[in-house]
């Protein structure tokens, strides 16, 4: 899922870039090699990017695109595969983007995934797939207030952990039965 938070990074790194429409007309968010439509809240229609930027904060732009991601999932079978672009390039290039203090903070908190999983589930916890041991540490890497903070405690962690693998494994039917 795309988050307000790799929006802003995105922004940040340049991932994310507002450009005038190829096609004219007003501007629009540009994330990998395609481009969207994501502002409705301005009267005037085709207003361009630089007059975009001097009356929008970042603060509005990043909430507008954000925003107009979720339209985009919200209506799945419409928009389902361009929003699994938008989110896989977001993932790759911030991913490239971590320093090597993430990287490594990245690599504790899968260590620590897979030994809380271990306690938390001990007749199954070897028929998690990686792809969700995947999820589960970049959303704790993501979400987590303690990231942010740059405060790494072992129970702001394990908690944060704990909180996400409980949530995933009750939205997700292809993990093992509990």
């Amino acid at each position: 899922m795309i988050t307000e938070e790799m929006i802003r990074a995105g922004y940040d790194a340049g991932v994310v870039t507002l450009i005038d429409a190829p096609n004219g007309g007003e501007v629009v968010c540009k994330i990998g090699d395609y481009w969207f439509y994501f502002w409705n809240g301005d009267p005037e229609q085709f207003i361009s990017r630089d007059v975009f930027l001097q009356r929008y904060s970042k603060e509005q732009i990043v909430h507008a695109i954000w925003m107009g991601l979720e339209e985009f999932r919200e209506l799945w079978s419409q928009f389902g595969p361009e929003y699994v672009y938008y989110e896989t390039v977001l993932r790759k290039r911030l991913d490239q983007e971590l320093s090597s203090e993430q990287k490594c903070l990245r690599e504790l908190l899968r260590a620590a995934l897979e030994t809380e999983i271990a306690t938390m589930f001990p007749s199954c916890h070897e028929d998690f797939p990686e792809s969700f041991i995947n999820d589960v540490v970049k959303d704790v890497f993501e979400f987590s207030a303690w990231q942010r903070k740059g405060e790494y405690s072992t129970e702001d962690i394990r908690s944060a952990i704990q909180r996400v693998v409980l949530a995933a494994v009750q939205a997700r039917d292809t993990l093992p039965k509990l």
